[in-house]
């Protein structure tokens, strides 16, 4: 019988966050994954609020061919909504749904859920995000 035994280190006080950061980014593939399900969901229910026809094909990654087509929807209910208010799921992501109808600016929307996805990878989100969930990983960067 051997033992092996092994020091692990919260993110604050490991020797090297790098190799933290690096071993995440390539195995927590599901960080962003929230995003598309919020954005797909105010998407939903600004169709059901404002009626017409919705057709979209977007993915938290850019990819060729992604749009969003909101099409004889009722445009005074649109600018009825309190976009601030976050009016749909509760989610921030209605009011960036409505605010970039309003501006006829899908492309702007698409980009805005890239950027969220990015984000979720940087060091400083996923500094946060070993933080809040107490996450432990060893010299290597390796998480436990």
């Amino acid at each position: 019988m051997r033992e092996i035994t092994y020091t692990v280190y919260k993110i604050d006080e490991h020797p090297d966050e790098d190799k933290c950061y690096e071993w995440m980014r390539e195995n927590l593939h599901d960080l962003a994954d929230h995003e598309s399900d919020h954005f797909h969901a105010s998407l939903r229910n600004l169709h059901e609020h404002i009626g017409g026809d919705l057709e979209y094909s977007v993915s938290l990654v850019p990819d060729r061919g992604e749009f969003i087509r909101f099409t004889d929807y009722d445009e005074e209910l649109l600018s009825e909504l309190d976009a601030s208010a976050c009016p749909l799921t509760g989610c921030y992501w209605d009011e960036e749904v409505i605010e970039h109808l309003r501006a006829d600016d899908m492309r702007g929307l698409i980009g805005k859920l890239h950027h969220a996805h990015d984000y979720h990878y940087t060091d400083e989100a996923l500094h946060e995000a070993a933080e809040a969930n107490d996450w432990e990983f060893k010299e290597n960067g390796v998480m436990v």
